[in-house]
């Protein structure tokens, strides 16, 4: 329960969580950055690090984790952006990309004319299972 959105320039990510129907009462970083990659997830958070760490140690596939629960991770490594949804086999996406609950307000927003952040931001403010504060970063062109 998330919302994630890219623009090009700027990964923005929610940092709530969310249990069961129940908002969680501490936040979790959900965009990471590691050796000048950056990693940005929705989904069932344990899961989700489990493949970040696994791509950290190189991604191979003769190593991939066994994973069961929902997962979407955005790997951004030389300018470019890798997505793992329920896979460990990636595929390249284009911005604008969004993911999570709220990934259609985003997306309208960044249609719109927000940045990233700000899309996510207007997420929040709708989607149930998004909450404030946004983390981002900027994306470099690799």
């Amino acid at each position: 329960m998330t919302t994630v959105a890219w623009d090009g320039k700027i990964i923005a990510a929610d940092s709530q969580t969310v249990e069961d129907n129940l908002r969680g009462l501490h936040h979790e970083t959900k965009i990471l950055k590691h050796e000048g990659n950056i990693y940005a997830f929705a989904g069932t958070v344990v899961t989700c690090y489990e493949v970040i760490e696994w791509l950290k140690k190189g991604g191979k596939k003769s190593k991939a984790p066994d994973v069961v629960d929902s997962f979407s991770v955005m790997h951004f490594k030389d300018g470019k952006c890798w997505l793992y949804c329920e896979s460990t086999t990636p595929h390249q996406v284009l911005p604008p990309y969004t993911m999570g609950t709220g990934k259609e307000l985003a997306l309208g927003a960044i249609l719109a004319g927000s940045n990233a952040r700000k899309a996510v931001e207007i997420a929040c403010d709708v989607d149930i299972n998004s909450g404030l504060p946004v983390l981002w970063y900027e994306v470099n062109d690799g």
